[in-house]
């Protein structure tokens, strides 16, 4: 509106000095007013008339957002409704999956019962009435005591006999004959066999309806599964179990013994004195009498002889050549002291070391069986199996005592070389000192 005011102005200035020059003054001026007035009243009509158009937009605007809304709201319901119907459906097709699967695992499970209750070679049970009366029966056999006549199980030695047979429920089974009588185990493929003979007449008491204060029995899971014996291994069964590995480190474990014997000798040997003989030595030194103090020395034997003797030798010398002497004597001791120590604690390190060896053996041998024959058949992975675990168990068995008994030894050697010394000292203190007390 601004721009079309603007523009009329600028033409009223352009023909103003037109009309100017041909028309009286005052003409020009009332022309100019006139047509002034006129353009003031267009420009009213006109903002007006855009006033009236903002207004008619804005309530049209409002109108449109309120008829937004309204079909956003009808939107939002009509979801709500859809994701409603939605989970009926999935709930729907949960249930017929559900009754479906039911009837599967009824079906399934009628056919088990079926096959169970019934023996091989029996007609199938075709109905669900026939099914819970042969479980019935079956339930009051199982939970009852009762006798079954001219059964057939066999002896200890393996004979097969006739006799009556009592059932004590479902979980076990005694035999009652005049061959033999007592509990029955399973024995394979639905017989029996006796565990165990008992003529104390508390089965025929169970026969007769009496149930006795105590009974031997045999509780069993399956009266289908035999039942096997298990027999003590004996040591060298142990031993074969685990393979030339575990042969080794039991002879590894012999040779440490007979070392830690003989160590233990040596020891004994080199490492024996008196301390009442060392006392009579000092005594002698302090006195003077070296003649007889290495007189005494002789006498006593090992290490400790030796030592003193060269100490004893070498009395005259100065302090510093007499300790060099002793620590000279001493070292030279440590060759016999410490003779098969490397050795023993070798076999104590290896050992647990070859019972690894023979697990790692073992595992492969086992992983190789199941590679080739599957894990159907658990017979099959006990040799490998039994490598692993021997190995390893006769492993630590030999290096634990080893171990120990060579650390022990490592103390005897240790403390006869202290005593070494300290007996060598004292005997250089008492002469030092009768010579000081002389001088």
């Amino acid at each position: 509106m601004r721009q079309f005011s603007i523009k009329v102005l600028l033409l009223t200035l352009l023909i103003s000095p037109v009309l100017h020059a041909q028309e009286p003054k005052h003409d020009l001026e009332r022309a100019f007013y006139k047509e002034y007035s006129f353009l003031l009243k267009e420009k009213k009509a006109m903002q007006s008339r855009i006033q009236q158009l903002k207004s008619k937009q804005q309530a049209e605007q409002k109108t449109a957002q309120q008829e937004l809304e309204m079909l956003q709201s009808e939107s939002d319901a009509l979801r709500l409704e859809a994701d409603r119907i939605n989970d009926q459906i999935a709930v729907v097709e949960r249930e017929t999956l559900a009754k479906a699967s039911n009837q599967g695992v009824f079906e399934a499970t009628l056919e088990q019962a079926s096959a169970t209750l019934k023996q091989p070679g029996d007609p199938k049970l075709t109905g669900i009435e026939e099914t819970i009366s042969e479980g019935v029966m079956i339930l009051k056999q199982n939970t009852s005591i009762h006798t079954k006549p001219n059964q057939a199980y066999f002896l200890q030695d393996g004979s097969e006999i006739t006799g009556d047979i009592v059932y004590y429920g479902g979980v076990a089974r005694f035999g009652l004959s005049n061959q033999g009588q007592g509990p029955l185990a399973p024995a394979g493929g639905g017989a029996f066999k006796l565990w165990e003979q008992d003529d104390s007449g508390s089965i025929e008491a169970l026969a007769a309806g009496n149930l006795p204060e105590t009974i031997p029995l045999f509780l069993f899971d399956s009266p289908t599964q035999e039942v096997a014996f298990v027999e003590d291994k004996e040591v060298m069964a142990v031993i074969n179990s685990g393979g030339i590995i575990a042969w080794i480190i039991v002879g590894l474990g012999g040779i440490a013994t007979l070392l830690a014997l003989l160590r233990a000798f040596f020891l004994f040997g080199l490492g024996r004195s008196s301390r009442k003989e060392v006392v009579n030595i000092s005594e002698s030194v302090a006195q003077g009498n070296l003649d007889q103090a290495k007189q005494q020395a002789n006498r006593i034997g090992g290490s400790i002889k030796r030592v003193l003797s060269s100490t004893l030798s070498n009395l005259h010398r100065d302090r510093e050549h007499v300790e060099d002497i002793i620590s000279e004597a001493i070292i030279h001791e440590h060759t016999h002291l410490d003779r098969f120590h490397a050795l023993i604690m070798v076999v104590a390190a290896i050992s647990p070391l070859l019972g690894l060896l023979g697990t790692v053996t073992g595992m492969i041998e086992t992983f190789d069986i199941i590679t080739e024959f599957g894990t159907g058949d658990p017979k099959l992975l006990s040799g490998g199996i039994s490598i692993a675990l021997v190995t390893t168990e006769l492993g630590l068995i030999v290096a634990i005592p080893v171990l120990v008994v060579g650390t022990i030894l490592s103390s005897w050697s240790n403390r006869i070389k202290d005593e070494l010394e300290r007996s060598a000292l004292h005997v250089v203190n008492q002469y030092q000192n009768h010579r000081s007390v002389n001088e």
